[in-house]
């Protein structure tokens, strides 16, 4: 794990001991567009960039995929979850050579990213996505990050900024029915 990967673990780490970080899974808002515009066959395999809590992961779970929850501390899923997901520890711009899967699902995750490392998280979604990767991406800053004392979102841009950002790496970007502040994409191969 690569110095800024340490850094953004602690940072984590204890933002997730924080009581009410994980009441609200901006995840579990998008699943029915996610559904609708991947249009997946059951039993894809699915990577969730970001796994957080791990609600949406389980929850498509539930409907027959077979996802794999990527973050970097396994402190974030919910306890009733941890041992219910298959879940890989790593940074999104160092992901192992063997992961992929057919689609991924990255929501509230990218305006995380440190700006320098956004570039190299996509590249490893497109190298592990045999399909493509849906998104959802905060345009604002956070409000939790406070009560650490730390900055969590931390590549603030609109919706345009992002979309030709995504459009740099995958070869078809859809913008999806969206809140402002939070746009939605599925880029697709």
């Amino acid at each position: 794990m690569d110095e800024l990967s340490q850094e953004e673990f602690f940072k984590y780490e204890k933002m997730w001991a924080v009581r009410g970080y994980r009441a609200r899974s901006p995840g579990e808002r998008s699943l029915g567009e996610f559904l609708q515009m991947a249009d997946m066959p059951t039993a894809s395999t699915i990577l969730d960039f970001g796994v957080g809590c791990g609600r949406p992961a389980y929850a498509l779970q539930q409907k027959g995929f077979r996802v794999t929850g990527i973050d970097l501390t396994q402190t974030c899923l919910d306890p009733d979850i941890l041992y219910k997901l298959n879940f890989v520890k790593a940074s999104l711009w160092e992901l192992p050579s063997d992961l992929t899967g057919d689609y991924g699902y990255c929501t509230d995750v990218m305006e995380h990213i440190p700006p320098e490392k956004v570039d190299a998280v996509l590249a490893e979604q497109v190298r592990t996505c045999k399909v493509g990767c849906f998104y959802q991406i905060a345009t604002f800053h956070d409000s939790f990050g406070r009560k650490i004392n730390e900055i969590l979102h931390l590549t603030i841009e609109n919706a345009d900024w992002w979309e030709d950002k995504l459009k740099a790496h995958w070869p078809n970007v859809e913008r999806g029915t969206s809140e402002r502040r939070s746009p939605r994409f599925w880029c697709y191969k």
